[in-house]
């Protein structure tokens, strides 16, 4: 079919529609929508879990100062004495605790790889004098 007797098919395709819009559609240039900038992905929970050790690095009344949401820092401890895959939470640069010895093996090796965790409070149980602070970390 050469191109004249399209143009007139699909013009009176589209008059057969009414007012030939099926032709105004078909016959405009085709445009991609370009983003001016591609956003960063949102980072992916991997875990949640309450920090250990909080009592003994932390005073009673510190909890005053932690509100849900807060960011904390991970930084890993490989010279631990009690455990090379030791990961310690920091809280405005003081130590608050360790990633739980049961869960610390993956934090410990992507801060090794240099991969970029954020972490920050999720809940508070002043009731539990032990450990209060649940964690959530984010890559």
């Amino acid at each position: 079919m050469t191109e004249p007797t399209r143009r007139y098919l699909l013009a009176g395709f589209g008059q057969a529609l009414g007012a030939g819009l099926l032709l105004k559609t078909l016959a405009a240039p085709v445009t991609a929508a370009v983003p001016a900038a591609v956003a960063a992905p949102s980072p992916r929970l991997l875990a949640r879990f309450w920090i250990a050790g909080f009592q003994h690095y932390q005073k009673p009344g510190y909890l005053a100062a932690c509100a849900v949401d807060q960011p904390l820092e991970l930084t890993a401890e490989p010279g631990n004495r009690y455990d090379a895959r030791a990961v310690v939470v920091n809280h405005r640069g003081a130590k608050i605790g360790y990633v739980p010895q049961d869960e610390n093996a993956t934090f410990a090796d992507l801060l090794s790889r240099g991969e970029n965790l954020t972490a920050k409070i999720s809940r508070i149980d002043l009731a539990d004098a032990w450990q209060p602070l649940q964690i959530a970390v984010y890559f």
